[in-house]
């Protein structure tokens, strides 16, 4: 009976160590997920703004004011490509 009562505790705590690792993996494969789109919003939101510098470098030059900003934006512009 004794011996009975051991082995169903070592199936036990098998059961439950093989629980255990199924969820870290799970975690793990998560984080990877997590990271792979957390890149691609961030290059999404890049593009959105090199999207913007464009359009905003479309602005007519028509004072020296606007003609100084466009420059500064243009000079931002190129170094983020």
């Amino acid at each position: 009976e004794v011996e009975e009562e051991v082995e169903e505790k070592e199936k036990r705590y098998l059961r439950v160590v093989g629980d255990f690792d199924n969820l870290g993996g799970g975690r793990k494969v998560e984080r990877e997920g997590d990271e792979k789109y957390r890149g691609q919003q961030l290059m999404r939101n890049v593009v959105r703004g090199i999207d913007k510098f464009e359009r905003g470098m479309e602005t007519e030059r028509d004072n020296e004011e606007t003609k100084g900003l466009l420059e500064g934006v243009g000079m931002v512009y190129r170094s983020m490509i």
